[in-house]
């Protein structure tokens, strides 16, 4: 099992659907400790996601969070780390 933290910031993240898309993911992957929520990070819109999954999911929601976007969104940056607190269930 992995922990990982997802940072997707851009000019237009909020109010676009993504986490939404996000969720719809970590459903369609049977994820059960997941989360997301919208925040600034240094006055930009961000999206972060914590999630644990074993090592295969957590390669495939990578691939999908890298690849697929809202169609309205403005993304500058994707970047991943470990996490190491608790993953609220989903």
């Amino acid at each position: 099992m992995q922990k990982i933290k997802a940072k997707i910031t851009g000019d237009r993240v909020h109010d676009v659907g993504y986490r939404v898309l996000l969720v719809n993911k970590a459903l369609s992957l049977s994820v059960d400790n997941f989360n997301t929520f919208n925040t600034y990070l240094d006055g930009v819109q961000a999206v972060i996601v914590v999630i644990e999954a074993g090592d295969e999911t957590i390669e495939e929601f990578k691939s999908f969070v890298v690849s697929v976007r809202p169609e309205k969104s403005m993304v500058d940056e994707v970047s991943f780390e470990t996490y190491k607190n608790s993953v609220l269930n989903l």
